[in-house]
């Protein structure tokens, strides 16, 4: 059966956890107890807190691309040999056999110069991650002082040198094709604001998730919010932008 507690007696900062009073509470978020010296009354007094201001950045499209693997009619595997470019740089060629997977193909393309998770990237524009049956490009997903401008859409082309097999693009639906759609459609907050339905703490950290105003798509983002008090440099990481029942109604 529940029950409200409505902490008729105040606050009791002075006494141990251990002996708290259960219609007492011991402490009150950005407030503090004020007793007038001789007085048996007592006052809260707000305490101004801290006032996290952010600026997200216009999240850009996520690619979803799958190993397309062909066969003659004697049930034979026809390897393929391609390259793919991303915002003007195009990877080492890349040959696909019967035994090729995402984890192959990764790890070609993180060694182009404008991918973030090469150490040697020159102007990184892109980001990369697979699992066991798709690779996954997106936009660099780390954003100092928050700031949110400066970051492209990733452009990919995919061109087959000879053979058959070779990559394709998954569209919102799970439909495979030809043809470079996003998984993930792009959204810019100045014209579909993102609202945040929720937060945690973990450690150092604040996490915040995230979703459109108007969220037809059902998307939805997680987000990592550091603060170097050094520095006093923030940092936001998008950690998930994808499909998840999330809208305002959550909030």
């Amino acid at each position: 059966m529940e029950s409200n507690n409505l902490f008729n007696g105040g606050m009791d900062s002075d006494s141990s956890k251990l002996f708290q009073n259960e219609n007492k509470y011991q402490r009150a978020l950005n407030f503090r107890s004020i007793t007038e010296l001789g007085s048996s009354n007592s006052s809260l007094v707000n305490i101004k807190g801290n006032e996290c201001a952010i600026t997200f950045p216009d999240l850009k499209g996520v690619y979803k691309l799958q190993i397309k693997k062909l066969y003659d009619n004697l049930d034979t595997f026809i390897n393929g040999t391609i390259t793919i470019t991303i915002n003007g740089i195009t990877s080492s060629n890349i040959t696909i056999t019967s035994s090729t997977n995402p984890s192959d193909i990764y790890s070609t393309i993180i060694n182009m110069s404008n991918c973030v998770k090469n150490i040697n990237a020159v102007s990184p524009t892109f980001t990369i991650a697979y699992s066991e049956d798709f690779i996954f490009i997106y936009q660099i997903p780390t954003y100092s002082s928050c700031d949110p401008n400066g970051f492209v859409e990733p452009v990919i082309s995919i061109t087959l040198i000879s053979g058959s097999s070779t990559l394709e693009f998954i569209d919102m639906t799970g439909v495979a094709t030809p043809f470079y759609t996003p998984f993930i459609p792009g959204i810019i907050p100045a014209d579909d604001k993102l609202v945040i339905i929720g937060s945690t703490f973990i450690g150092e950290d604040i996490f915040l998730f995230t979703c459109p105003v108007v969220n037809t798509n059902l998307i939805g983002q997680i987000w990592k919010l550091s603060y170097d008090e050094l520095t006093a440099i923030s940092t936001i990481t998008l950690l998930y932008n994808k499909k998840y029942n999330s809208n305002t109604n959550n909030i």
